[in-house]
């Protein structure tokens, strides 16, 4: 089974250390999708954010945790939109410098706040702007500087990342969710400030994207990207992969000259092309697993579950392994098949959670029911890759 996923790591160690700063991004992403759903469980910050009682507690508001919640998909948005003008005028690097300064004006107007909803909710959309242009990004550098022998598992590596952030966030709140101070939320809220400062240090050792820089004609940029890229090979010579970005720049300009943004609509190849390349992801997070991230361990909170933040790290676990097996075998098994087992899985998982509604369970099966589907959902990080082989340069340049 290993057999397709031995590659010779040594003579790619450059690229993949440049493809790991890049996917910092995927640490951010994780993590805020984590960090939050434990925070709003947190009685601490509950007793400063909440506005009445229950049971002599105080408790938050439903719009305070909708707003607050849901304010950082407004930030997603723009930022996705942002990304593009910005990847293609200034580069890639461009995009990690303003999304890592995002997310850190973000994180730092969290931290210094103690009860002020707008405050919250402004820092969460500055950190959306900067996650929104992480996740189009990042997979696109990664693509782009990865050789092809290594570029699937490094592209579902993002995805991997992404598990490890999320199960750091829920170890984090786990741990501090006892201290009797606001320390218990504002130390999950600091991860925010700690991850982007990390992106600043990596930033100036990572070359700019080769395909960006014969897109806009300057090919000596190219070369000597390439060149750092493939540093770790002592033989290597760019003549083949310049030869291929020249074929990638005229395919590009000539695609360009006859395509529109409505072609991506009206033309039947051009709209297979974005529903096969959109369609995975967007049906990922349509499909609802969004409420068990932001809102988990309140709702487990809620029902009674006797260790909720338990229950958010051990599912955060099984992610580990559920991606684990899906990276080990990108290469072996079809993007296609993996699809489908992985998504048959997540609706058996959840014909089981809706059907559970009348039915008295023990709690632990209820804790199971929904780590199953968290395994479902995981062991299908092909969507990513899948998407990001399927979108050819024409999309790509449109920055679909």
């Amino acid at each position: 089974m290993l057999d397709d996923f031995k590659f010779d790591w040594k003579s790619h160690k450059w690229a993949i250390l440049y493809c790991s700063i890049s996917a910092i991004g995927a640490l951010c992403y994780g993590y805020d999708n984590t960090y939050y759903n434990g925070v709003l469980a947190m009685q601490e910050f509950k007793n400063n954010y909440g506005n009445y009682y229950i049971d002599g507690k105080k408790a938050l508001s439903t719009s305070f945790q909708s707003v607050t919640a849901s304010s950082i998909y407004i930030g997603d948005l723009l930022g996705a939109m942002i990304a593009s003008p910005v990847n293609e005028r200034w580069g890639r690097k461009a995009v990690f410098w303003l999304a890592s300064v995002c997310i850190l004006v973000g994180g730092i107007a969290q931290v210094s706040d103690n009860h002020h909803e707008p405050v919250i909710t402004v820092g969460r959309i500055l950190m959306g702007l900067g996650v929104g242009q992480f996740t189009v990004t990042s997979l696109l550098y990664m693509g782009e500087v990865a050789p092809t022998t290594i570029r699937g598992p490094v592209l579902m590596m993002f995805q991997f990342l992404q598990s490890w952030s999320q199960l750091i966030a829920a170890g984090i709140t786990q741990g501090t969710e006892g201290i009797k101070s606001s320390l218990s939320y504002k130390i999950p809220m600091g991860g925010l400030i700690v991850l982007p400062l990390m992106m600043f240090a990596g930033l100036p050792c990572i070359p700019e994207s080769p395909v960006w820089y014969i897109l806009k004609g300057n090919r000596d940029g190219a070369e000597t990207a390439l060149r750092k890229i493939n540093r770790g090979q002592s033989t290597y010579d760019p003549a083949q992969d310049m030869q291929v970005l020249d074929e990638t720049k005229a395919m590009a300009e000539q695609t360009c000259e006859k395509s529109s943004w409505r072609s991506l609509l009206v033309d039947p190849v051009e709209r297979r092309k974005v529903i096969f390349s959109s369609g995975a992801l967007f049906s990922q997070q349509v499909c609802g697993i969004l409420f068990f991230y932001v809102y988990g361990v309140v709702f487990a909170q809620s029902i009674g579950i006797a260790e909720p933040f338990m229950m958010q790290l051990i599912t955060n676990i099984l992610q580990i392994f559920a991606v684990g097996a899906s990276v080990i075998t990108g290469n072996k098994v079809s993007r296609r098949a993996n699809l489908l087992v992985t998504n048959s899985m997540m609706v058996v998982a959840f014909i089981v959670i809706g059907s559970i509604e009348r039915v008295p369970v023990r709690k632990w099966k209820t804790y199971e029911f929904q780590s199953d589907m968290e395994v479902g959902l995981k062991h299908g990080s092909d969507k990513k890759t899948q998407s990001g082989e399927e979108s050819e340069v024409a999309i790509e340049h449109r920055e679909v």
